[in-house]
């Protein structure tokens, strides 16, 4: 996001001497370590675990290196250069064992708040651009422009319009209306769903919430949208973070079969790693992912179901960009490796 210069300096003219260095340094940090840091609202974040850091260059550096994908790698001005290996492990690093902690600030939306309606340049959006109301309309058949002319402004059933359902529903294959709850937003869905996962006890057990506590640890796949996050968090006994890796892509047309370049991938044994038995209860995942673009293939996702399997595990699958993707002739490319993978509620009864 781009702002005019005018407007920076005079953000810059509230702040102390000392202020202004600070806010300074983190932008360079940001620039030098494009890969590993980010700047929310002038305060410079690690977009592994999305701590505050200090913009000392070598706070930085050992902020980095405490993440087990970077710790044996080089880092030097301007690019971490990571490892050239097919898998890199990661080791649990960021665990909390607070209870009912209160939800983090929605510093994305903070920022947004503050910026994007002000802003010169948008150049940050995930979105896609919105069709007018006049443009919708144009590609509704006939049955749905009469139900549009005479909709009311009134109250609908509490799981969603049965039409509505029924009509989601058709995305999923197997599935029917009653496989799908409407709501007023993602985020309200976000949070609901992952409230009666992460709170819930089974029928048949009446303990205390020494129990509950003690068996809800959830693990995230990060970097994510922060409410996949803090919500687990502020509900968990324990939650770990596990960040995708930099893997090489090889390059089909040498017959060295040399890389010519990285792409970020679920890391599969990190999570299998991190499994707690008895104690982990649920799996966050988002793909196509937001903010690398990575995709998940058929294969991962059978491999993540047979863990989830194994351990009794529910699987949160956040696929709000499904449909976004690039088509490609390439059969044996990552993205038709894509094209031939599922939503995963349609593989496991226990994914969402």
């Amino acid at each position: 996001m781009i702002q005019q210069q005018s407007k920076e300096d005079e953000t810059l003219k509230s702040l102390s001497n000392s202020q202004k260095d600070g806010v300074r340094a983190a932008r360079n940090r940001v620039d030098e370590y494009p890969e590993c840091l980010t700047l929310i609202d002038d305060k410079l974040h690690c977009v592994f675990c999305n701590k505050v850091i200090s913009p000392h260059r070598s706070h930085c550096i050992a902020h980095m290196k405490t993440h087990e994908h970077i710790k044996n790698s080089s880092i030097s001005n301007k690019r971490v250069k990571y490892q050239n290996a097919p898998f890199v492990d990661y080791t649990v690093t960021s665990e909390t064992t607070s209870m009912g902690r209160k939800l983090e600030p929605f510093q994305l939306e903070i920022f947004f708040a503050k910026h994007e309606f002000s802003a010169t340049h948008l150049l940050c959006c995930s979105d896609s651009e919105s069709f007018t109301m006049k443009e919708l309309l144009s590609m509704a058949d006939h049955e749905c422009i009469d139900m549009w002319d005479n909709l009311r402004l009134g109250y609908t059933e509490t799981k969603g319009l049965p039409a509505l359902r029924q009509q989601c529903s058709l995305l999923y294959e197997g599935f029917n209306a009653e496989n799908i709850l409407c709501f007023a937003g993602a985020e309200e869905g976000v949070f609901c769903t992952l409230q009666t996962i992460l709170t819930s006890l089974p029928e048949d057990v009446t303990l205390s919430n020494s129990f509950k506590t003690k068996h809800n640890h959830a693990i995230i796949v990060t970097p994510c949208y922060q409410s996949l996050l803090s919500i687990p968090a502020s509900l968990s006994s324990s939650i770990t973070t596990v960040p995708l890796v930099l893997v090489p892509l090889p390059n089909s047309n040498d017959p060295n079969n040399e890389t010519t370049s990285l792409q970020w991938q679920l890391n599969l044994t990190a999570i299998r790693e991190t499994i707690k038995p008895g104690h982990t209860k649920l799996v966050v995942i988002n793909f196509p992912h937001n903010p690398t673009g990575a995709i998940i293939t058929l294969a991962e996702q059978q491999e993540l179901v047979n863990m989830a399997r194994e351990h009794d595990l529910w699987i949160f699958s956040d696929e709000v960009y499904r449909g976004f993707e690039n088509v490609s002739s390439n059969k044996d490319s990552p993205q038709q490796a894509f094209d031939d993978s599922k939503s995963l509620c349609t593989l496991y009864p226990k994914a969402i």
